[in-house]
């Protein structure tokens, strides 16, 4: 059986947003996720990919695009790393890096971050 094109996976599931948020000095954090928690990540309650980040300083927009593999139950977070002069940005799969990320942001602003994932059709 043919796997279906990410273009076919994309026209039969929408995208879901994951959005992440928190103030930056000169140290790394978690940003935090719905309520402002931080933590282990958002469950994930289906099998897909995890396609882009776009994070706001308040000023630019950065972002990134990949497409990395998200299994049903991995958890997802959003982490500012912080680089000695600025922030590189990750998006976490259960507390892992993946290649998902954005570098050179700034210190002392507050961040929002947006990672958007999809469900894989079956």
């Amino acid at each position: 059986m043919p796997r279906p094109t990410h273009a076919f996976v994309l026209a039969q599931s929408p995208l879901t947003l994951l959005c992440f948020g928190a103030a930056v000095v000169d140290s790394s954090v978690y940003l935090g996720g719905a309520g402002s928690t931080t933590g282990d990540g958002y469950p994930m309650p289906f099998d897909g990919y995890a396609l882009t980040i776009q994070v706001w300083d308040g000023g630019t927009l950065r972002s990134d695009s990949a497409q990395v593999a998200i299994s049903a139950g991995d958890r997802l977070s959003c982490y500012a790393f912080w680089a000695g002069a600025n922030f590189t940005v990750r998006l976490r799969i259960n507390g892992i890096n993946t290649s998902l990320q954005v570098t050179a942001v700034p210190d002392n602003v507050t961040l929002t971050a947006t990672i958007s994932v999809t469900q894989t059709v079956v």
